[in-house]
């Protein structure tokens, strides 16, 4: 079993070797696995989720155009791709409070709703007879 934990290739026999060639020292090189691409790293500087801003902090942030260049390797995505942009509209106190658990779990206003969604979906299908 190969496996790569924090940039160097763990090797880990799953049986013993048949020879020699079973000591991952003896292996040949082109038989080692490629290394992958370059562990990410934190980004320099302080990190954000510490970080508590007001909405006008974070406007003021975001709106300075040394904040907008693109740090680290770029992150894909692992759930399926979104379809549409569906607009939903929530009275002040709602939004606030969906603020708060968002915040709460470490994730976006947006990916706290989907989840809360798809939570009720799995719900409503236990309920169908």
């Amino acid at each position: 079993m190969v496996t790569e934990i924090g940039g160097d290739v763990l090797v880990v026999p799953l049986a013993a070797p048949d020879s020699d060639s079973g000591d991952p020292d003896k292996v040949p090189a082109d038989r080692l696995l490629p290394g992958r691409h370059v562990s990410r790293r934190s980004i320099p500087g302080e990190s954000m989720t510490t970080r508590r801003m007001t909405r006008q902090q974070e406007h003021d942030f975001y709106a300075d155009p040394q904040t907008q260049t693109p740090q680290g390797p770029p992150r894909r995505r692992r759930t399926a791709k979104l379809t549409e942009l569906v607009p939903v509209r929530f009275p002040a106190d709602t939004l606030d409070r969906v603020r708060q658990l968002a915040d709460a779990d470490d994730r976006s206003v947006s990916s706290w709703i989907r989840r809360a969604v798809e939570h009720e979906l799995d719900t409503a299908d236990d309920r169908q007879p």
